[in-house]
Formats: C-alpha cells, sequence, structure tokens
C-alpha cells in the first residue's frame, strides 16, 4: 500500500512539475526535487522490504556486492561485444572507440551487452577473490 502511494506520488510530482533531468540541469523546482527525492527513496525501501528473503533479492543483493567491480570494469567488457558486432557487420575498427550502442543493430544486442557487462567483471572479481585467497593459504604454510 505504502509503495503505491509513494509511486502515485512520484507519478503526480513528475505530471505536474516536470521531468527531473539532472544530467542537462532541468531541475523546475527544488521543492520537487526533494519530494521526488524522497519518493524515489522510499520507493526503493519499500521494494528491497518487499523483495528481502526472495531469490531476486538474493541476487540483487549479489549483484549490490559486487557493483564496484562492475561500475569499473562494465565498459572493458562491452569492448569485447563491440569487436563481435564491427566483425559481423563489417564496420570499421575506428568505432572500438565509440560508445557501446549501435543503433542500426538488432535491440537484442543490449541483452548480449547486458550479459557481459555484469558477467565479465563478475568473472574478473572472482578470479581476484581466488588469486588472494592462494595467496594467504601460500603464507600460512
Amino acid at each position: 500500500m505504502l509503495c503505491a502511494v509513494a509511486v502515485c506520488g512520484a507519478i503526480f510530482i513528475a505530471l505536474n512539475a516536470g521531468m527531473v533531468e539532472i544530467s542537462k540541469g532541468n531541475i523546475v523546482s527544488p521543492h520537487y526535487f526533494m519530494i521526488g527525492l524522497l519518493h524515489g527513496v522510499s520507493i526503493v525501501l519499500l521494494v528491497s522490504k518487499l523483495l528481502q528473503g526472495s531469490k531476486i533479492g538474493d541476487i540483487l543483493r549479489y549483484l549490490g556486492r559486487k557493483s564496484m567491480s562492475i561500475m569499473l570494469f562494465h565498459f572493458t567488457a562491452f569492448i569485447f561485444v563491440t569487436g563481435l558486432l564491427i566483425a559481423l557487420y563489417g564496420m570499421k575498427t575506428i568505432y572500438l572507440a565509440s560508445f557501446h550502442v549501435f543503433y542500426e543493430a538488432s535491440p537484442w544486442w543490449s541483452l548480449l551487452y547486458l550479459a557481459v557487462g555484469l558477467g565479465v567483471p563478475i568473472l574478473f572479481d572472482y578470479v581476484i577473490d581466488r588469486v588472494k585467497n592462494l595467496k594467504t593459504l601460500r603464507g600460512k604454510e
């Protein structure tokens, strides 16, 4: 019930005050911005309470613990998918340095970007943890 109230409040603010786009410096009113911010935080807290103990909640908690690795290495991982796109579509290699989304390509590529953008950093983090554990075990011998 509280989640529904928070969502309705956020929609009401968006419809009456306009959308806030921080990247464009578009903040219509600081008051609406703060109210919208509080609505957004309350929605996240309520949804996280609903997901607590569920399989989806466990997955999101795991991803949250790996968020630093994901943030650090996801663009590097995107280069692999971009390279595959370049090879398949016969594009110039200069596109390897461009942003990872090709508008001419199928939207299904987004799923591969998502899988690689999450999977490669998590795999990298796993390998680093294993190396740390090996060093720790060798140090105790």
